[in-house]
């Protein structure tokens, strides 16, 4: 009973590996093929897959019967390798056609051709292509870009520099006769990096291979951002000094006289000295009599960020003279808001404000620095009456004296504070019955006189001429305010 079922395990086993043996796999025809006339009596035969084992059939074209009919040509034509492959003692007056079939371990493929071998003809130089680029735009995809673009190519590509990876005469499959340059290759894999070459395709031959250029890994580029923060000093009549907290990017610079244009957003430096610089930076052959504008652009490298600006940089004042109040024109737009104006442009200022009656302050306030005129304040209160200082901010740690006080007056309301006449030199009278009190102040904001409304009429006789604010208070405590003229 044991030798029994001993024979029968291992006649199962038997045929159970001839079973496995006798499996087999398709093989597939071959992709593609070439052939080059290379001289009158030879030809070079080029296949996709230089790896595998192949036939070959060779016939003279127009042959009566010439087919491959599952025989190769006699010769050395069968279980080929090691291409491409070379072929010589052709007849010169003859055209031939070639068939190819892929030989796999127990079974061959289909045959695929013809492909016709022409007459020989002399054959132009097939120059090398000048110059290509690769460029990686994202983890999967790169650029490949080539001098002349008009042209024809083969591309080789081959992944993390491969032992024996080069285009050995043939195309990477799919990278035959490319044109409409650049190209755009994708589904790289994100952590490899490739090397390319190029061959230029000409009508009966190729040019040599050239290359590799290197795709690296992908590395994304950080934003090229707007620059924020720049200072600029006249330093002397003729130089500046520019600054930033930033010291370790490179900047462009484009330099006008004040109140020209600025740049365009793609527009060049205007000088040569303006690119690629670092900060502080020192901006020289300034005209003495001239302010300028500075636009300023981060330059990343392969790309630029748009220009910001301007950074104004005004005229270099020795002496730093004081700002002329008789020049100062003050303008209560609304409750809120006031507009300085009548200074020189050309100048940065700075000023202090504080109410009627509080202390003078010589530090400027913060929404005060480095103004320029016309220059709007928006943090007034509807009804107070503010005194302001004005100094010369000279941009070469230097300012002037400070100047003042002028008066900011309240913003006349709606309830439309009527005085006639205007000017006037004794009696003045206001348009409305609602008023019941009344202030009269001078210009710079000092008290002349106080008291209740009758009549709705004023007596100034007591005022000696110039310029006067009335402010009129009505019964529910609204104030109303218009100046007037005492001849």
């Amino acid at each position: 009973m044991f030798k029994i079922g001993s024979i029968l395990l291992v006649i199962f086993c038997f045929s159970t590996s001839l079973h496995a043996n006798s499996i087999t796999y398709p093989c597939n025809s071959p992709t593609g093929f070439d052939i080059i006339r290379t001289s009158p009596s030879s030809a070079s035969i080029y296949v996709d897959h230089p790896n595998y084992v192949y036939d070959i059939f060779i016939a003279v074209n127009g042959s009566a019967g010439a087919n491959p009919n599952s025989n190769p040509t006699p010769g050395p034509n069968n279980d080929i390798s090691g291409f491409p492959q070379t072929r010589n003692n052709l007849n010169p007056n003859y055209v031939y056609d070639v068939w190819i079939r892929r030989q796999c371990a127990n079974s061959t493929s289909e045959w695929v051709g013809p492909v016709h071998v022409p007459l020989f003809q002399d054959q132009e130089i097939c120059v090398n292509p000048t110059g290509f680029n690769a460029i990686r735009l994202s983890a999967t995809s790169a650029m490949i870009e080539v001098d002349e673009p008009n042209e024809t190519y083969d591309l080789f590509v081959s992944v993390n520099g491969l032992p024996g990876a080069n285009p050995n005469s043939n195309p990477t499959p799919g990278n035959y006769n490319i044109s409409n340059f650049p190209i755009t290759r994708n589904n790289l894999a994100p952590n490899s990096y490739y090397d390319v070459w190029i061959r230029k395709v000409c009508s009966d031959n190729h040019s040599e291979w050239i290359g590799p250029i290197r795709i690296p890994i992908f590395a994304p580029t950080p934003p090229c951002n707007i620059p924020t923060e720049l200072h600029g000093i006249r330093i002397s009549e003729t130089t500046a000094e520019l600054s930033s907290y930033n010291l370790n990017n490179i900047y462009d610079l484009y330099v006008v006289i004040s109140g020209e244009p600025g740049p365009e957003e793609n527009r060049e430096p205007n000088h040569r000295n303006y690119f690629n610089i670092r900060f502080p930076y020192i901006l020289e052959g300034l005209n003495q009599n001239r302010a300028y504008d500075v636009y300023i652009r981060q330059n990343c490298g392969e790309s630029q960020s748009n220009w910001s600006g301007p950074l104004y940089i005004p005229i270099y004042l020795a002496n730093c003279p004081p700002p002329s109040l008789h020049e100062l024109t003050i303008d209560r737009i609304d409750e809120y808001n006031v507009i300085f104006s009548g200074f020189d442009p050309a100048y940065y200022y700075e000023g202090s404000i504080s109410r009627v009656g509080e202390r003078f302050s010589q530090t400027p306030n913060y929404d005060m620095l480095r103004m320029r005129m016309p220059y709007t304040l928006n943090r007034l209160e509807p009804l107070e009456i503010y005194h302001i200082w004005f100094r010369t901010d000279c941009r070469n740690g230097k300012h002037s004296p400070w100047v003042g006080p002028s008066l900011i007056s309240p913003f006349q309301s709606r309830m439309n504070l009527t005085i006639t006449p205007n000017p006037a030199q004794n009696k003045v009278s206001i348009g409305s019955s609602k008023f019941t009190r009344f202030k009269i102040l001078n210009m710079t904001g000092t008290l002349q006189f106080e008291y209740q409304l009758r009549n709705n009429e004023i007596n100034i006789e007591n005022l000696s001429p110039g310029q006067y604010i009335i402010q009129a208070q009505d019964h529910k405590g609204q104030v109303s305010s218009s100046r007037f003229i005492k001849k």
